[in-house]
């Protein structure tokens, strides 16, 4: 499971990186012309992407703390004078 979570995080890592570049290229007409809407593109896409990997990293931190703060807390031990079997005479 950890190869899968590693695999995600890599791939999301990646394509933030490169992402809004790829689709910026993926759109840009043939010809430089002078009303292109390419920059502004580019522009969008790279606060997107810096935005969803920010979003990322505080998920990710989220759920650090949420597992770290669950994992503190102690579990009722059972002894063994206190069983809730009934007891036989």
């Amino acid at each position: 499971m950890l190869h899968l979570e590693l695999g995600v995080l890599l791939g999301l890592v990646a394509w933030t990186l490169v992402g809004a570049s790829l689709i910026t290229w993926w759109y840009k007409p043939p010809v430089d012309q002078a009303l292109s809407c390419s920059p502004m593109v580019q522009s969008a896409l790279t606060d997107f992407s810096r935005y969803q990997l920010i979003a990322a990293g505080a998920g990710a931190a989220l759920v650090m703390i949420v597992s770290a703060l669950v994992r503190r807390k102690p579990a009722a031990v059972a002894s063994p004078t206190t069983s809730t079997a009934p007891r036989t005479p």
